[in-house]
């Protein structure tokens, strides 16, 4: 019985903590979840999530910001649906359909764009709380448990959103994946 007590104590804190954060995340005081991703009338979102391994003095927090749209990106590039500026780059809304990597790398490039990189991954992985017990691929929309295809200057990479792990395909039976484009941030 004491056990129970202490485990739902436990679990309320976390809830009481998580129900903070998403009050703080938000640019602009409307209802938004960034845990499930969805919400009403919200046009640019700042999340923020820092990985509980680093201590106070040199956070690294990785911010995803929701875009309505963007003087940067092509209509073809917006045509994939909602856009996400992490870090240096700005990711697109995902295909809804499969791809090989060729095929999504010349998809890209048509639209002034090309696949992310394996680092622009691991920053999209980190800005998605990997490493972390917050890990929640549905920050960003479309992510799912889907397998993005990496840049094709990384042969067979791919991103699994699910674990937010970049691996390498081992078996050419399964080869077609989903894609995101991304455009490089210059300022």
């Amino acid at each position: 019985m004491m056990i129970a007590t202490a485990i739902a104590a436990i679990v309320d804190g976390i809830g009481d903590g998580l129900a903070e954060r998403d009050r703080a995340e938000t640019s602009r005081n409307e209802k938004y979840s960034p845990r499930t991703g969805t919400g009403v009338g919200v046009d640019d979102v700042n999340v923020a999530i820092v990985a509980p391994e680093t201590s106070s003095s040199d956070q690294k927090v990785a911010i995803i910001q929701l875009l309505s749209s963007d003087p940067r990106v092509s209509p073809g590039f917006a045509v994939l649906g909602k856009m996400y500026q992490i870090g240096d780059f700005i990711l697109s809304g995902s295909s809804t359909f499969e791809t090989t990597q060729g095929e999504a790398e010349a998809y890209c490039k048509k639209r002034g764009a090309r696949l992310p990189t394996v680092s622009e991954l691991e920053i999209l992985a980190q800005a998605m709380g990997y490493g972390s017990s917050v890990y929640n691929p549905a920050l960003i929309q479309g992510m799912g448990t889907r397998m993005f295809w990496a840049s094709t200057d990384f042969p067979d990479c791919y991103f699994i959103s699910r674990t937010g792990e970049v691996s390498v395909l081992q078996d050419r039976s399964y080869f077609k994946k989903h894609f995101r484009c991304v455009v490089p941030v210059r300022e």
